[in-house]
């Protein structure tokens, strides 16, 4: 059933991917990173906040937009740094950009003020402590979450994301795949659960991560293209590993 399932799928399947943008108080590393993001072709970016002063990072965030374009959607990623007074001035003034989510925006304890609820909330790291991965239900969520960040391993195998991608869709929360230092079969099967869950086909999601390895475990790898994951169909059926890779000493 899954193999025929699979074989309805176009080939290649393709997955939108978000780009990432780290502030940093060096010119060249900001051009550097902008000349990565355009060359990737990506239209969605994530963005790491709270670890410059605000306003500069507010500065290369707006820079960010002027090159990249004004369509460009941004995902701002807090790890929990910021206070309720910083999460504000980044509300305020950046209000007027395409600002997807805030993902995990606030430090422990801190409780945001009213006006900055302008952004849907995001959960990443916070996920583990409201769903059991055995039994995962999206209904145990803070209401304030409209978006979780689903990394491999997290719930109970693909049977437990199926079910709680579904559950979540019903509830209007949407489900963001992301890779760590994944291989490309971790890669392609999370690209092949996008697709067999029917999760929404313009999402980008965080699977652009195989550029950080050295080398693959996969003879031939998906790759990423104009800002998609590309993933052949025959590689789901008949992955051919890279023997040399795998009898490495240092792996």
């Amino acid at each position: 059933y899954l193999q025929e399932r699979l074989n309805h799928l176009p080939d290649p399947i393709r997955i939108p991917v978000s780009g990432l943008f780290i502030p940093d108080p060096m010119k060249r590393e900001f051009s550097r990173q902008i000349r990565a993001l355009k060359a990737s072709g990506v239209r969605t970016v994530k963005v790491k906040v709270g670890r410059l002063q605000a306003n500069e990072e507010i500065r290369q965030i707006l820079n960010l937009v002027d090159e990249m374009g004004k369509d460009l959607i941004l995902r701002l990623d807090g790890n929990k740094n910021l206070s309720a007074e910083t999460y504000l001035a980044y509300c305020r003034e950046l209000h007027h950009l395409n600002v997807e989510y805030a993902e995990e925006p606030l430090r422990d304890g801190e409780t945001p003020p009213s006006e900055a609820f302008s952004w849907p909330k995001a959960s990443d790291e916070s996920l583990s402590v409201y769903i059991d991965s055995r039994h995962p239900d999206p209904s145990s969520l803070p209401p304030d979450i409209r978006t979780v960040i689903l990394k491999p391993g997290l719930l109970a195998g693909m049977s437990g994301m199926f079910r709680f991608t579904a559950a979540a869709a019903k509830r209007n929360i949407q489900t963001i795949l992301s890779s760590a230092f994944n291989t490309g079969v971790t890669l392609a099967g999370l690209g092949a659960f996008a697709r067999l869950a029917g999760l929404p086909p313009a999402t980008a999601h965080g699977l652009d991560t195989l550029r950080y390895l050295e080398s693959d475990v996969l003879m031939e790898s998906p790759s990423v293209t104009e800002g998609m994951l590309q993933i052949p169909r025959e590689l789901l059926s008949g992955m051919r590993l890279n023997f040399h890779v795998l009898t490495k000493e240092n792996l």
